[in-house]
């Protein structure tokens, strides 16, 4: 079961992650390449980017829930729990209060506005850390899945700096005493 909402977890970083990049990839191309399109279509990919990022964003949370509930004392699961939080609340951020406003003025033909620039500018800051959230979280997801050293110290009385090398074997025992028909 552990095993199986880890890879829930990282199945949904995965998606999270990689479809940010793709989707910082696509809308940067598509304004070098066809400005007049892009200005149509990027705001209705970060749109229904929004939409599946709040999705992806909600199981990846939860399942690292449970993963860090169904294993003690892993740090490296709790900090993938927070960097995933710390962009979830970019997502609600910029859900609520930064892609509303900015669709609004974006209607009303405001684009060259100082607020439309200013909430711009804080949409690329969201973005941004929740790229560098998610990246960290990633970086965390080896770790996470690796070896639990603790556990192991614990269980053969050695640190993880200092492994057991020598085999396990019984104590030393005396010596057999003489042959009875050698006895004097």
């Amino acid at each position: 079961m552990r095993y199986g909402v880890a890879m829930v977890t990282v199945l949904a970083w995965g998606l999270w992650f990689g479809g940010m990049a793709a989707l910082m990839l696509f809308v940067g191309y598509l304004f070098k390449t066809d400005r007049p399109m892009a200005i149509i279509a990027a705001p209705k990919m970060f749109a229904v980017f929004e939409t599946y990022q709040l999705f992806v964003a909600a199981v990846a949370l939860i399942a690292a829930a449970v993963w860090r509930l169904m294993t003690p004392g892993r740090a490296a699961i709790t900090f993938i729990f927070v960097m995933l939080a710390l962009a979830a609340v970019g997502t609600i951020a910029s859900a609520l209060a930064v892609r509303p406003p900015l669709e609004e003025l974006r209607l009303h033909g405001e684009t060259t506005t100082p607020q439309f620039q200013r909430l711009h500018k804080l949409s690329e800051r969201l973005y941004g850390a929740q790229m560098l959230a998610l990246l960290a979280a990633g970086v965390a997801i080896p770790v996470a899945l690796g070896p639990r050293r603790a556990a192991q110290a614990t269980a053969t009385g050695t640190t993880a700096e200092s492994p057991r090398t020598e085999p396990e074997a019984a104590g030393p025992t005396t010596p057999p005493g003489e042959p009875a028909d050698q006895a004097v």
